[in-house]
């Protein structure tokens, strides 16, 4: 299975769990369909980021394709403001 193709079944995954509703359908979109959804907004934003950062880390949106990329990544990967490990609560300055 090709990197692409590993790409978009795990999408494909993702949007069976984040979409599947009271009626229990599952819908299973290609990586196309669900970059057209992102870009509308049709996701809630926490599952939205999941996928964004699924398509980041797999080559889907890069900076030849992406005209907002790094502020997409910086974005993604920002510092929180509140300690979230065990060794962040040691070190942390107050």
């Amino acid at each position: 299975m090709g990197l692409n193709q590993s790409v978009a079944l795990l999408a494909l995954v993702l949007v069976s769990a984040i979409t599947f509703n009271r009626d229990k359908t599952v819908y299973l979109w290609d990586v196309m369909r669900i970059k057209g959804a992102l870009s509308r907004g049709k996701f809630k934003p926490n599952c939205a980021v999941v996928i964004i950062e699924l398509f980041e880390r797999h080559g889907v949106i890069t900076e030849e394709n992406e005209m907002k990329y790094l502020e997409i990544v910086q974005r993604l990967h920002r510092r929180s403001p509140v300690a979230t490990s065990a060794w962040e609560r040691r070190n942390s300055v107050e």
